[in-house]
């Protein structure tokens, strides 16, 4: 993203989470928490730790919601988190879903894109074990 000022963004999301929780706008909730975690990882601001915190919890409203564009965005903000801590073994399931996710929303670039990342991803892990 080309975003010149991360932190401001970062204040103008917070807002609209505030806003959207004090009307219970769950979508809109679902969706800023996850351009956060974007604007977060994009920039490097905050911990792989505090990211995986905030998009499991976009995920988990995108699954109460049906939500599936946003839980396929979630999903793979999760894995992105994952990754960074080490823990890519645990990243492919949530590649795999987000793939599944955006099949449903008729996302099929975001689709071939979560496949991609899950088979490059299952490649590198099974490298690294053998």
């Amino acid at each position: 993203s080309d975003l010149r000022q991360p932190e401001e963004a970062l204040k103008y999301i917070d807002a609209a989470i505030e806003r959207d929780r004090a009307i219970n706008h769950l979508s809109g909730i679902a969706v800023m928490l996850v351009r956060k975690v974007q604007v977060m990882r994009e920039h490097n601001l905050g911990t792989p730790t505090e990211r995986l915190e905030l998009a499991l919890d976009a995920l988990k409203l995108g699954e109460e919601l049906g939500y599936r564009k946003s839980g396929a965005l979630a999903g793979s903000e999760v894995a992105e988190a994952l990754i960074e801590l080490d823990r890519g073994h645990e990243a492919v399931p949530y590649l795999q879903q987000a793939a599944e996710w955006a099949q449903l929303a008729d996302n099929p670039s975001l689709e071939e894109q979560m496949v991609r990342r899950a088979s490059e991803l299952n490649a590198s892990l099974s490298q690294f074990q053998s």
